[in-house]
């Protein structure tokens, strides 16, 4: 997706949130100041000398990823040769994220959050929005600071696997503030949960979840093999099998294609918004003949919507298959006048 994106950006002259900015006068485009330009103003007026257009300002709405992240005693124990399970999952999850950082908002919820008295009465999770323990949804660059914070003295592994609690607090949290473009939740354990939980309450947020088209998907560290609960919760989170990374190579391969898989090249923020929305013009330019036309809104099988008051630009269909193959080598949102044809 990311290799994909790239092809979108080749021609920017700024690059403002990971999404091309083509200002006025840039390559005689329909934004350019060139005939058709007129007497356009920065607030896309046309003034007295004509019809023009102005190219919106434009970002790719950040994907969402949320880790449920084992912190129970278990994980103190090796994953091969490379370190206790906790300090290997959490050096792949970092060096997964890491690039991509700014086009993620990241948020965690550790389970257990306080000690049991047993492994089978384990006490509530704390709430995601509990920050510490837990790490509220954020940008990514916060999210790793926060993240390495949490891991410092006097941090200690806990006893207990409440596992369907850390899930509930995790889709409470979604549900509560559900952010914008796509979301993804990742739960990272090494066995079954532990603390008198059924099934059924263990599967109920995934599948809530799964139903307003969050995936959940459960990586299996050492230990986890065999655990029949979460193969049932990654089928219940729409993500098929869940992920037994053989070492820690495969395990930050696993994870950064799941960080990748959240980016959605296909939400586009508007800021600020268009006075009209009926003004909006979608023009794009075909990496492989070089033509520059418009997609029209409604176009059969693609096109384009705007939404929340013409704050987000989504792009439908084939449209958006074109955008994240690197169809296009150039994609802007004018307002105003544009004359060129429709694909």
């Amino acid at each position: 997706m990311l290799a994909a994106f790239s092809a979108l950006v080749m021609a920017a002259s700024c690059n403002c949130g990971g999404m091309t900015i083509i200002p006025p006068g840039d390559d005689g485009g329909p934004g350019d100041g060139g005939p058709d330009a007129g007497g356009t103003t920065a607030d896309g007026s046309t003034g007295d000398s004509g019809c023009g257009s102005v190219v919106l300002q434009a970002s790719l709405v950040p994907g969402n990823v949320v880790v449920v992240f084992d912190q129970s005693d278990s994980m103190n124990q090796p994953f091969g040769d490379a370190g206790p399970k906790y300090k290997v999952a959490s050096e792949a999850l970092l060096a997964a994220i890491t690039p991509i950082q700014g086009e993620l908002n990241l948020g965690a919820v550790f389970q257990p959050t306080a000690q049991a008295q047993n492994a089978q009465n384990c006490p509530p999770v704390a709430p995601m929005s509990q920050a510490p323990p837990q790490i509220p949804l954020q940008d990514g660059g916060s999210f790793i600071a926060a993240w390495n914070a949490h891991f410092l003295p006097p941090w200690k592994l806990l006893l207990g696997t409440p596992l369907g609690d850390a899930l509930t607090q995790a889709n409470d949290a979604l549900v509560a503030n559900p952010p914008p473009g796509k979301t993804a939740v990742v739960v990272m354990t090494d066995g079954q949960p532990n603390c008198s939980e059924t099934l059924p309450s263990i599967l109920a947020p995934v599948q809530q979840m799964a139903s307003r088209g969050i995936p959940t998907y459960v990586v299996g560290l050492p230990g986890a093999s065999g655990a029949t609960v979460l193969m049932d919760l990654a089928d219940a989170g729409g993500t098929g099998n869940y992920l037994l990374p053989a070492d820690a190579a495969a395990l930050q391969a696993a994870l950064s294609k799941i960080a990748g898989g959240a980016l959605d090249q296909c939400v586009i923020q508007l800021t600020p918004p268009p006075p009209d929305p009926s003004q909006v013009h979608l023009v794009v330019t075909d990496t492989g003949s070089g033509a520059t036309y418009q997609v029209a809104p409604d176009a059969g099988g693609g096109g384009w919507m705007l939404s929340g008051n013409a704050q987000t630009a989504t792009l439908l269909g084939g449209t958006c298959a074109a955008a994240e193959d690197g169809g296009y080598s150039k994609i802007e949102f004018d307002y105003g006048c544009v004359s060129l044809p429709f694909q």
